[in-house]
């Protein structure tokens, strides 16, 4: 019986050919050589979305398996606050023996006004916890170390510190709100790649270059 197989694609290629092979298009080269070593040995299995009738303030093993296994990303709803939608994305070997635990997601959030998105929004900007399997029907939340994106579609001003309409830094997020999504007493954000992208041209986007 023949089959139709969709195969993973490296998390450095999906950036690559969205943003650009020299350091995908981002100014701060050294940083950017850090963001594509954080890719090494990351995988993005990716044909469609899931459309989430919830709010997410945490994510599932169980559902990070599912839409990793079906190919799907995860598409947010209307009301969700800090994020819009993100991949899946498995870490390691693809030929090793699978481990659930190797799951991680990267968010992302769109903007489409005329004005650059307010600092706050960036600084806020930051993944759910991922809900383990502690033992004895418990769970405990893990905030793992990811890539944050921010689109601002229609934003038309550069960026003060590079004169460019793409920035990246590495930081931990700010808690902007109530949202239940960010990290409680005890615990801590981890250290995330920003990635802030203004505009919708070619010049941001390589990929567009085929489409009129």
């Amino acid at each position: 019986q023949n089959t139709h197989r969709i195969n993973a694609v490296s998390l450095e290629h999906v950036l690559e050919t969205m943003l650009g092979k020299e350091n995908f298009g981002f100014e701060n080269a050294a940083l950017a050589q850090r963001l594509r070593a954080f890719c090494k040995d990351k995988w993005v299995n990716l044909t469609h979305f899931i459309q989430y009738e919830r709010q997410i303030d945490v994510l599932t093993l169980d559902e990070l398996e599912y839409a990793w296994f079906v190919g799907a990303g995860i598409q947010c709803t209307h009301s969700q606050p800090v994020i819009d939608g993100g991949l899946v994305v498995y870490v390691g070997s693809l030929d090793e023996p699978y481990d659930p635990l190797n799951l991680l997601f990267v968010p992302w959030q769109t903007k489409a006004k005329q004005g650059a998105a307010g600092s706050s929004i960036g600084e806020g900007l930051t993944a759910p916890p991922i809900l383990v399997p502690s033992g004895g029907g418990k769970f405990k939340r893990m905030k793992k170390q990811t890539i944050v994106l921010l689109m601002d579609f229609r934003a038309e001003a550069t960026f003060q510190e590079s004169g460019t309409m793409t920035h990246l830094e590495q930081r931990q997020a700010r808690t902007n709100g109530s949202w239940k999504g960010y990290a409680r007493k005890g615990e801590r954000e981890p250290n995330n790649f920003f990635l802030n992208i203004r505009g919708h041209s070619t010049a941001q986007y390589p990929v567009l270059k085929p489409f009129s």
